[in-house]
């Protein structure tokens, strides 16, 4: 596993360029800019893209010549959609990193300078996301923002594995960008184009990470409450994506046994980890005193659910079958015989895959196929 605590070199003089995609919100976009403007002391370009904006909103952005001294502003006639808008600002852009920030986010102290020292110490990174509520780092209500975001400086120069990133403020690599690509406009408006962007950088050799202090809020979904065929726009995406990388599954790994050697725990161990870096999302229900006795690693796509050792059989089994349909598992991996059984005699409740002996590639394969073959 890598290192996780980058304190080694600092960032100061990594150029960034920022890109904007604005159409309309005029308030939020305000709240946008003065935040940058506030919060940002790394050496910066800002670019924004204005994508057929009302008059009111074109205004603004162009009275911002005064307040940036290196500031690129490029004016659609016409709606272009997110994703080719996008493009233009990558094509433009010229620095050692690009970050796309939606115009509906709030950034805090010290948000770009963290995400940027994360990327010059962790090459294998490609793509980074600061913390967010979008991300489950939701700002508590005790909390205003710039004290929430304050706190999280305890956990400067750390990051955790990503699956991949979310669009809303994205940290790319000027060498992914030159290896893989601008984005797919075939996804035009927008919806899955992030996700597909990263999949290619995946399939480049790339990682994704989170950095833990480095804090953006995201006011989320504001850029497309407007779109009146949102949901038809969206299942479309999710169709193409899924056509290409195939459908993400819910899988759960059930672990009541201790391993038997350092090979059964190693094996487990990248069940695990190789499940969550190809965008699965992985349950391990364990019970709490095995969690010592595996290395299960941070990451997004990974949900420890440690249960109490005389309920476990119990308290998991009901979970299981007591899942929403939407939220059922695609395929249980499990350790035990007798449990193996019993959740086989239940498999038209719970309507998993239900493997003893994990041959995953395989197990994953049928299960995608089969969920595929249900929409």
């Amino acid at each position: 596993m890598p290192d996780k605590n980058t304190t080694n070199k600092i960032s100061n003089t990594a150029k960034c360029d920022i890109i904007i995609l604005v159409w309309n919100e005029l308030e939020a976009t305000k709240d946008c800019i003065s935040s940058i403007l506030k919060n940002t002391e790394t050496p910066y370009r800002l670019i924004i893209i204005d994508n057929a904006s009302q008059p009111e909103a074109r205004d603004y952005l162009a009275g911002l010549r005064e307040k940036f001294k290196d500031l690129t502003i490029v004016r659609n006639e016409e709606n272009l959609g997110y994703v080719k808008a996008v493009n233009q600002g990558i094509k433009l852009s010229s620095s050692e990193f690009v970050c796309l920030l939606n115009n509906d986010t709030i950034v805090c102290r010290g948000w770009l300078g963290e995400m940027l020292n994360i990327a010059v110490n962790n090459f294998q990174l490609g793509i980074i996301n600061p913390s967010s509520n979008t991300l489950a780092q939701a700002l508590p209500k005790k909390y205003t923002l710039e004290a929430y975001a304050e706190s999280l400086n305890i956990f400067k120069g750390q990051w955790a594995e990503l699956g991949q990133c979310s669009g809303f403020c994205m940290l790319i690599r000027r060498e992914v960008i030159n290896k893989i690509g601008l984005f797919d406009e075939t996804y035009e408006v927008g919806y899955f184009e992030e996700s597909d962007y990263c999949r290619r950088a995946q399939r480049a050799g790339y990682q994704f990470a989170r950095a833990k202090a480095a804090y953006v809020y995201h006011i989320e979904r504001a850029s497309f409450k407007n779109l009146s065929d949102k949901e038809k726009i969206f299942n479309k995406n999710r169709k193409l994506f899924e056509s290409r990388w195939g459908r993400s599954l819910r899988i759960l790994c059930l672990i009541s046994k201790p391993p038997k050697d350092i090979i059964d725990k190693d094996e487990m161990d990248q069940i695990i980890m190789n499940s969550a870096k190809d965008n699965h999302r992985v349950y391990v229900y364990i019970r709490k005193k095995l969690v010592s006795e595996f290395n299960l690693p941070e990451h997004s796509n990974i949900l420890i659910f440690p249960f109490n050792d005389i309920f476990y059989p119990l308290a998991s089994f009901l979970k299981i079958i007591t899942k929403k349909h939407t939220k059922r598992f695609n395929l249980i991996l499990i350790d035990g015989l007798i449990f193996y059984h019993i959740l086989k005699w239940f498999a038209f409740i719970h309507k998993a895959k239900i493997m003893f002996s994990p041959h995953l590639e395989r197990a994953i394969e049928a299960s995608q196929k089969e969920s595929f073959g249900k929409k």
